[in-house]
């Protein structure tokens, strides 16, 4: 073998390493892409799981609303049917001039009727307070799952741009 021939070898053989090296460099920056592939998808799970926390966390106080909005349904149909008894039997009393005491004893049913009256309205404010913050649970759950949307978006962007890297290494 001549010495021209061992150099021509030697540079094929270097330009064989170069482009190892630069297959290795490549095949370092996929390594990371995937790793940050991995830590996206964990992030979309919690996302998810989030979600589904949250959604749960909305039906439960939905039903809670519900609940409540029945219970205060009846407790106003009650306490004005009460209102109008009492009224009507303050009346047939002041008609007919009965003992004071009876009077007195009126009177006290409709204190107990307007601390009654307190006590709904008391539970009317609880109910929307209740209704306010199933507003902002829905409102954040609409927020997560437009992050979770835009995570989804990002992570197949990702996987896109590493097909196209696998197929550049593979043609």
């Amino acid at each position: 073998m001549s010495k021209s021939q061992v150099a021509d070898d030697l540079r094929r053989f270097g330009n064989v390493f170069a482009g190892m090296l630069e297959a290795a460099d490549m095949l370092d920056k996929i390594g990371g892409m995937d790793n940050h592939v991995a830590e996206l998808t964990g992030t979309v799970a919690g996302l998810q799981a989030e979600v589904k926390t949250l959604k749960s966390d909305r039906t439960k106080v939905t039903a809670a609303i519900k609940k409540r909005k029945g219970e205060l349904s009846v407790l106003v149909n009650e306490t004005d049917k009460s209102i109008k008894d009492m009224m009507a039997e303050a009346k047939a009393i002041e008609k007919k001039n009965l003992k004071s005491a009876k009077a007195k004893a009126l009177k006290d049913v409709v204190k107990s009727t307007e601390r009654e009256k307190k006590a709904l309205e008391e539970a009317k404010k609880r109910n929307a307070r209740i209704s306010k913050e199933y507003t902002k649970l829905v409102a954040d759950s609409m927020k997560v799952s437009s992050d979770v949307k835009d995570k989804k978006t990002e992570l197949k962007g990702i996987k896109d741009k590493i097909a196209e890297l696998k197929k550049s290494f593979g043609a």
